[in-house]
């Protein structure tokens, strides 16, 4: 699960629960007990924040496709599915992320930010989806 995140969904926060490989090499970082999101805006975390609610309460999937900046100073398009994951009654919601990026990153090149830019789209497990569309960046 090289590419993959799972994210316990907590009153406030995301927290890492684990944090594969490629994404620790992505971002040259492992993240695995920390708060997801820590260096984002609080706006930018909210949004985050009632994604994960919604992914949780609803249920239902989420589709990213985003724009990672880089440390070359560059833009490289991700792909990434978020889905709930089933837990004890009493348990946090958790949703695992699988993150893949489309174009690649150069040889000392590392992930340094999210460019704001991208499109999200709720995604049908079998329960339908929110009426209102994900939030948009």
């Amino acid at each position: 699960m090289p590419a993959t995140f799972i994210h316990d969904v907590l009153d406030d926060v995301l927290l890492v629960r684990f944090m594969g490989t490629e994404l620790v090499n992505r971002w040259r970082r492992d993240d695995t007990g920390k708060i997801f999101g820590a260096g984002l805006t609080s706006a930018d975390r909210q949004i985050v924040q009632n994604i994960a609610e919604t992914l949780v309460r609803h249920p239902c999937g989420l589709l990213h496709h985003g724009f990672l900046a880089t440390t070359a100073g560059r833009r490289t398009m991700f792909e990434a599915v978020l889905l709930p994951l089933s837990v004890d009654p009493g348990a946090p919601g958790r949703i695992l992320t699988y993150s893949v990026l489309l174009d690649g990153l150069e040889r000392e090149e590392h992930g340094s930010g999210f460019d704001h830019t991208g499109r999200r789209y709720w995604l049908d497990i079998g329960g339908g989806v929110p009426a209102a569309p994900p939030p948009q960046d």
